[in-house]
């Protein structure tokens, strides 16, 4: 995923990446921990500071109100898929997880356009150096190490991600994560080129951030693909990305008793906490 838009990730379902027990203490402090992963990239001034925290809260805000009601309606209802769910109907939920992240980006670009439009030329270098970086990084893991290193590693990754909703994954469900990790076609170069084509537009639209058009521009670079994952594997197109969906479809065919009941706990203690959050003031 797009290094920044890890930030915006982080905005639409944090809940979902951290473990529910964590998610009110996770969620009431997201205005630090975005100001942190956004100093990661770019040293405001004192001003600039202001107008983001001014921003994030009319943000945060609505976020908290509006769109957290709708996100704990839909864990509910998500969480029938424990009995069972087909590759179609899984689609459906990454379209609707796709929806909300395009709503938030909606909701974000006028503070976007007006914190982007105030950095300076060292500022926007900045940015791109840690975009290069972070291309760097990804480069040495998934272009230049060796297959079986790629693959090996791609495995562990779903596996974790799977754990906190599966519980223990078990052996059925690694053997198959494995024949999927050997098998699927392994074309990380065009995955990281689309990266780096990312980057040089981004970098491009900051370049001319006093131009007509620059918010639009930048705005429809963050609109999310239905093709992009979070899961371990990147998807670089709908082939891709359905034989991903089919494969997630059979392996929460294979939950056990156990695995299921855990599967609906975790979701609907999460799915408590984003009803409460909802009522809290910030």
């Amino acid at each position: 995923m797009k290094p920044i838009v890890r930030l915006l990730f982080a905005l639409v379902l944090l809940g979902a990446l951290v473990a529910c027990s964590a998610s009110k203490f996770a969620y009431n402090r997201l205005d630090w921990i975005a100001g942190w992963e956004l100093r990661k990239f770019v040293s405001l001034t004192t001003a600039q500071q202001e107008q983001y925290d001014k921003d994030f809260e009319t943000f945060w805000q609505w976020h908290r109100k509006e769109q957290l009601p709708l996100y704990a309606q839909d864990l509910r209802a998500f969480s029938k898929v424990a009995n069972g769910t087909t590759t179609e109907e899984l689609k459906r939920w990454v379209g609707k997880v796709t929806e909300y992240w395009n709503l938030t980006v909606e909701k974000l670009a006028p503070a976007w356009c007006t914190n982007l439009v105030r950095l300076d030329d060292a500022q926007v270098q900045s940015v791109k150096k840690s975009l290069d970086e972070r291309i760097t990084e990804a480069r040495k893991d998934f272009v230049d190490a060796p297959e079986k290193t790629i693959r090996r590693e791609a495995e562990k990754r779903f596996i974790k991600r799977l754990k906190p909703w599966f519980g223990k994954v078990n052996q059925q469900q690694r053997a198959m994560i494995k024949a999927w990790s050997q098998q699927r076609p392994l074309d990380y170069s065009t995955w990281l080129a689309q990266r780096e084509r990312w980057r040089d537009q981004f970098i491009l639209q900051l370049n001319q951030r006093h131009n007509p058009g620059f918010c639009q521009n930048v705005k429809t670079l963050f609109i999310r693909k239905p093709s992009e994952s979070e899961f371990g594997f990147p998807l670089r197109n709908d082939a891709s990305r359905d034989a991903w969906i089919a494969f997630t479809s059979q392996l929460i065919n294979t939950m056990d008793e156990s695995q299921r009941t855990h599967f609906v706990y975790k979701l609907e203690e999460l799915a408590d906490d984003f009803e409460l959050l909802s009522q809290q003031a910030s």
